[in-house]
């Protein structure tokens, strides 16, 4: 058994290329609602935030680039802003979006936090996060989520060392996600 897994190994590492990857998850801004886009606030406050962050930020356009999406309209609006300052200010050309679900919270998540009792709804976090399971249909849980995540992640890795070369993808999710 011991050799069979050293071969495998040494099959694997002779497959494998060498690659840079680099990926940046940003949490989209803030929103006018529980299950709605951006508020005119959050809007500009994504703007100015991408501004800021990216101003004198050499992009080299060579470097293949990936920009990636939950599908809530509130990060895809977040992924157009940050293309669109980034092309404004640095030339960075513009990518398509991949949308992502992998990225996403889940799209029932208000109705289970709804479930709750009152006095635990400010505490829904814990509850999501660590539940086993649900009767709401629909609702994806935390730990679900969070494998679903890491699924994602380990494709990209994967992918580019296979592959080999460079990539930066730039991810756009959810605080949820992020914290779980």
């Amino acid at each position: 058994m011991q050799e069979k897994l050293e071969q495998h190994a040494a099959e694997q590492k002779e497959t494998l290329k060498p690659y840079e990857l680099y990926i940046t998850v940003t949490r989209h801004g803030p929103k006018s609602g529980p299950d709605e886009g951006l508020s005119k606030s959050g809007a500009e406050a994504v703007e100015e935030y991408f501004q800021d962050a990216y101003e004198g930020v050499p992009i080299d356009n060579s470097v293949p680039r990936e920009v990636v999406s939950s599908p809530k309209g509130r990060t895809i609006e977040t992924t157009d802003r940050y293309q669109k300052v980034l092309n404004a200010q640095n030339e960075a050309e513009v990518k398509p979006v991949e949308i992502d679900e992998r990225l996403s919270e889940g799209v029932h998540i208000i109705q289970f936090i709804d479930s709750l009792p009152k006095e635990e709804q400010r505490k829904w976090f814990k509850h999501w996060f660590l539940a086993e399971k649900t009767d709401i249909p629909n609702v994806v849980l935390g730990h679900d989520i969070v494998k679903s995540f890491a699924n994602w992640l380990l494709e990209k890795v994967d992918k580019r060392k296979r592959e080999g070369g460079g990539l930066e993808i730039d991810a756009f999710s959810h605080g949820p996600l992020m914290a779980a």
